[in-house]
């Protein structure tokens, strides 16, 4: 299936990753919710960082080519087997986007709110102080304090420092899946 290919041979890359408090079991199935922005993707591609690059597939449920192509549990769980895929991480994850969940060794699935999965499930917040720290090492504690203030605590706001990414951040956390679906096809 071509678009499980592309997710196959395209995983994501995130620069100037961070660690974070919250650790994640190893080679156990579980389920990550937090809010937007919270850094749920970039802990998970951390994470997948310890795998061969054949070991694991990542899917990112909210791609644009889904909402013009469905994928089906069936055709996920041929190809699973077909290139012997041991991880499967399904990130913006939402009920209903499969109609039920592969067979696979180590399901990873990231989501806004907690869903009824029979999976262990670990909820991921917003940057504490001491976490936005360790994303400003070179400051003084009172400077990293006013930042901490003034830009908020999600991590990509910290990383860049800028008051124009918090705003989008901020923006984009005011629509709900729908309306981000309209805008991406506009």
């Amino acid at each position: 299936m071509h678009i499980l290919d592309n997710f196959f041979s395209n995983s994501p890359k995130i620069d100037n990753i961070q660690p974070r408090k919250l650790q994640l079991p190893a080679d156990k199935s579980f389920h990550i919710y937090g809010a937007r922005g919270v850094g749920k993707t970039a802990l998970i591609v951390d994470y997948a960082d310890k795998y061969v690059k054949g070991e694991y597939l990542y899917i990112d449920c909210q791609d644009p080519t889904f909402i013009l192509n469905d994928i089906d549990a069936q055709d996920l769980n041929e190809y699973i087997e077909e290139e012997s895929i041991q991880t499967l991480i399904l990130d913006h994850y939402f009920e209903g986007f499969l109609d039920s969940l592969p067979n696979v060794a180590q399901l990873i699935i990231l989501s806004r709110e907690q869903l009824p999965l029979s999976l262990e499930s670990y909820s991921l917040y917003p940057l504490d102080f001491e976490e936005f720290l360790n994303f400003h090492s070179n400051f003084s504690l009172t400077n990293s304090f006013d930042l901490y203030t003034k830009l908020g605590s999600l991590p990509q706001v910290a990383i860049s420092q800028s008051a124009t990414i918090s705003a989008r951040e901020h923006f984009f956390e005011r629509f709900d899946a729908q309306e981000g679906k309209v805008l991406l096809i506009l």
